[in-house]
């Protein structure tokens, strides 16, 4: 608590990679950590708005991200769904003035790709993703239509490499490189028109997330030129 809260940047860095590191370890260490750590802290609350400037991957904020989307990696939807429901936590990091905008894209995707993978298709109840995708983050992520920065998925990759053939060795899965850009479409097609994973409910009944939809259709490119970035299984209609 001491690092976390120390003026000197590289012992805020250090205290958040060990904090990292040790919730990476397995889902039973990642709950025993959430279940010791103070997220009333402080301190803790004034590292989203902490940078280094330039689009730093290894900025103070940069390693906050790292360590909320740990926690969401850990593959313990109890976990999992506790750390979506601290109030303002993962919101936060979307609260200062310039959003994502000024985060490397490598922070960027992974950020999008957590929140894709392990939050939007993961097994979780709807009202917790209703709690975390509200419509201030799903304008900031509707900003990231722009960003055509690109770097390797490896999460996407593996998942890919699994489904297609379950015998697969996930060490032996090519990274996909997927721009920024198209993360964000996934993940906003996602929870705007899937009535399982998202944030909708089936069409017969009214949509429960009609902010989201709208900043979904004010960014989103024409269809023909974003094919590649649409789901496989998802549809049009």
């Amino acid at each position: 608590y001491r690092c976390l809260g120390a003026k000197i940047h590289r012992h805020i860095k250090a205290a958040l990679r060990l904090l990292s590191a040790i919730v990476n370890v397995n889902a039973t260490i990642a709950g025993e950590l959430y279940a010791g750590f103070d997220f009333t802290l402080k301190a803790l609350w004034r590292l989203p708005i902490m940078d280094g400037g330039g689009k730093d991957k290894h900025s103070v904020r940069a390693h906050f991200i790292q360590f909320v989307t740990a926690f969401l990696q850990c593959k313990d939807t109890t976990v999992v769904q506790n750390v979506l429901r601290l109030k303002g936590l993962v919101e936060s990091i979307f609260s200062r003035r310039m959003g994502l905008k000024g985060d490397s894209a490598a922070t960027i995707s992974n950020l999008i790709q957590t929140l894709l993978v392990h939050v939007a298709r993961g097994d979780l109840q709807r009202q917790v993703k209703l709690l975390v995708f509200t419509p201030k983050v799903i304008e900031q992520l509707g900003k990231q239509y722009t960003n055509t920065d690109a770097v390797p998925s490896p999460t996407d990759a593996v998942a890919n490499a699994t489904l297609e053939d379950p015998t697969a060795n996930s060490s032996d899965a090519v990274p996909a490189v997927k721009s920024v850009r198209e993360l964000t479409h996934e993940l906003l097609y996602t929870l705007c028109t899937s009535s399982t994973q998202g944030l909708v409910f089936p069409a017969e009944t009214v949509s429960t997330f009609d902010a989201g939809e709208l900043v979904f259709l004010q960014h989103a490119p024409p269809p023909e030129a974003m094919d590649g970035a649409r789901p496989a299984n998802a549809s049009v209609g």
